[in-house]
């Protein structure tokens, strides 16, 4: 066996990711939907990431995802939240109300300030509803802690101290010590203002889950270094990588804003609607077109009207669009975007049907429309359109 070779079994046995003979293989895809695929090179905050020999701008990229690379199911039995929006898989060693001492698999040993915190959701087999969980950490920020019941009920008080095995808590003049299989989740209090980073920046997702997001500032010896803005540079080895996601450059995806929805019950008159869904088909499931999945994107139901304010901040709309792959073979519909009630494009939508590839200008606009209607059929059944990947350009 040659050394080459044996130097490639060898990462492979690591479980380093796929390689090509220069590094890391990527799949680099532009704001505008150009892609560039080829070995991870360099990255640099001030001058882009390097893929194939050629430079990319941070602001210029939406996403850079890892060839090979794929979720795994985390064996951790917490899941960290912070403030800046990462989500940690991860084991608690320890904490107080300064600090907490976790353990995350591919990372090591995180040592995260309080107030980087929000809160901790914790593995349970009988686990609230996630709508119930996400409630709970919704809203303005705390002003004391707070622990949700495995049966979906708030309690107020305050954080005692952390463990591997359990948490202090105190409410109504009791102290108690509570095993993390009776606990939900827990919510920290926010005694300090929170600062979200300002200009771009990144979010990092892993490979079992979890996502670090802040400050590219370097790629060397095998790891990325993010700069989380609180003190903290975590260390991103390449075995860990699933994707990075450029934010605060010139796209902004729509399932980040808030539109205001118009949405009418069924044909046949059950007065009952199928809600508009961020990053998930109408049915609940992974944005599916065809045989490819999306991470983010609209999924909607006819008849549905999303109306979003641009204030002419845009140049371009862009999306790839098409009745998802959990609708009926026999579905049909209808779509169409405005922009200050003039029509940009519009037609028609079948099961089985090649993703349609949008991209209008929207520069000056007011407003953006997206309508999905019943389509030729004039029936609202099955009609699970998806505005996938759709995104504004500055």
């Amino acid at each position: 066996m040659n050394v080459s070779k044996a130097f490639m079994l060898a990462l492979a046995a690591l479980g380093l990711g796929v390689y090509s003979a220069h590094g890391l293989d990527v799949v680099l895809s532009g704001a505008d939907g150009d892609e560039v695929a080829g070995p991870l090179q360099s990255v640099k905050a001030d001058a882009g990431l390097e893929v194939g020999g050629k430079t990319v701008k941070l602001e210029d990229i939406a996403e850079v995802r890892v060839k090979g690379a794929a979720l795994a199911a985390s064996t951790a039995k917490a899941k960290i939240l912070l403030r800046n929006g990462d989500a940690i898989q991860a084991d608690i060693v320890q904490g107080n109300d300064t600090a907490l001492k976790a353990n995350q698999p591919l990372l090591g040993e995180l040592n995260l300030k309080n107030n980087a915190l929000k809160g901790i959701v914790f593995a349970l087999k009988d686990a609230p509803a996630e709508t119930v969980v996400a409630a709970f950490f919704a809203g303005a920020d705390a002003d004391e802690d707070k622990m949700l019941t495995p049966k979906g009920e708030t309690v107020n008080g305050f954080m005692g101290g952390f463990n591997d095995k359990e948490m202090v808590f105190e409410a109504g003049g009791q102290k108690r010590s509570i095993p993390y299989d009776q606990v939900a989740a827990f919510r920290y209090a926010a005694l300090e203002r929170f600062k979200p980073v300002e200009g771009l920046w990144a979010a990092v997702r892993l490979t079992d889950g979890s996502i670090v997001g802040g400050r590219l500032t370097g790629f060397a010896e095998g790891s990325l270094s993010v700069d989380s803005g609180d003190g903290i540079v975590m260390k991103v080895p390449e075995k860990a990588l699933l994707s990075i996601e450029i934010k605060g450059g010139k796209l902004t995806y729509l399932a980040e804003l808030t539109p205001q929805a118009e949405e009418k019950p069924y044909v046949g008159g059950v007065p009952v609607v199928r809600p508009w869904r961020r990053n998930l088909a109408v049915s609940g499931e992974k944005l599916r077109l065809g045989r490819k999945e999306y991470n983010r994107g609209i999924g909607v139901h006819s008849y549905c009207k999303l109306t979003y304010t641009l204030d002419g901040a845009y140049d371009r709309f862009l999306s790839d669009v098409g009745l998802d792959a959990s609708a009926p073979s026999s579905a049909v519909c209808s779509y169409k975007i405005m922009a200050d009630g003039k029509e940009l494009e519009a037609g028609d939508v079948k099961s089985g049907d090649a993703a349609k590839k949008i991209k209008v200008s929207v520069m000056g606009a007011k407003s953006l429309e997206l309508i999905c209607d019943y389509g030729p059929d004039n029936d609202d059944a099955g009609d699970h359109l998806d505005w996938a990947d759709a995104r504004l350009l500055k």
